[in-house]
């Protein structure tokens, strides 16, 4: 019984490991082969043009983001380039449409420039291998990362490595049409579905500049 009980912690250990390491291996081959990790703790910023599309709506869209978490939405509306979302990172602004203008955003909440896939053990998250699934016709990869009972699902390509799916506590979000951009591999199109309503807009991307040279007032209200 004794040798039994052993053999079985024994077991349950290295399964555990197996695990830890097969979630490490699985994150740590996307960041090499979508840019390496050295490059990707060298991006800084990021410029995407392109457009949103809600229902048969199509919105032209700029996005600008910079390090570490400064983010600045621009929509053509009517033929009129109207930014709809700043944060400075002090404060965020959006638009009102009721009183034309921008106003402060006091619930927003920063999203770092980084993907948590960079560095997650030290930002305090645990990987988990969680088998394989398909996403329609891919079988993927399954990978959870946690923290302070945050938890974000994401899905890997099995022969690509590609993040094609995330689960976050917000959305559902669907990564296609990678391309190559500078030392870069990035999705060219992205849909995201909202938990709460079940909204989904998808976001289909014609230009992306990578560390782009912003001046020091660029995030700002004004």
């Amino acid at each position: 019984m004794k040798k039994t009980y052993l053999y079985t912690v024994l077991f349950l250990l290295v399964s555990a490991f197996g695990f830890s390491q097969t979630a490490k291996e699985i994150i740590q081959k996307n960041l090499e082969v979508t840019g390496t990790v050295e490059n990707w703790k060298k991006l800084n910023s990021t410029y995407i043009k392109g457009e949103i599309i809600l229902g048969e709506d199509k919105i032209p869209v700029e996005l600008f983001q910079k390090k570490p978490n400064l983010t600045k939405t621009v929509l053509t509306l009517n033929g009129k380039k109207q930014t709809t979302e700043v944060y400075d990172g002090t404060k965020a602004y959006e638009f009102d449409f009721n009183k034309n203008k921008l106003v402060e955003n006091k619930n927003y909440v920063p999203e770092p420039f980084d993907s948590d896939l960079l560095e997650y053990s030290e930002k305090g998250f645990v990987a988990k291998y969680l088998g394989k699934e398909k996403v329609g016709e891919v079988l993927c990869f399954k990978v959870s990362l946690s923290k302070k009972g945050k938890i974000i699902l994401y899905y890997f390509d099995v022969s690509t490595y590609n993040l094609i799916k995330e689960i976050n506590s917000r959305e559902t979000i669907y990564y296609s049409n990678f391309r190559k951009v500078s030392e870069y591999t990035m999705p060219f199109q992205v849909e995201s579905i909202n938990k709460e309503d079940n909204t989904k807009f998808t976001l289909e991307i014609d230009t992306i500049e990578v560390n782009k040279k912003y001046s020091s007032n660029f995030f700002t209200k004004d």
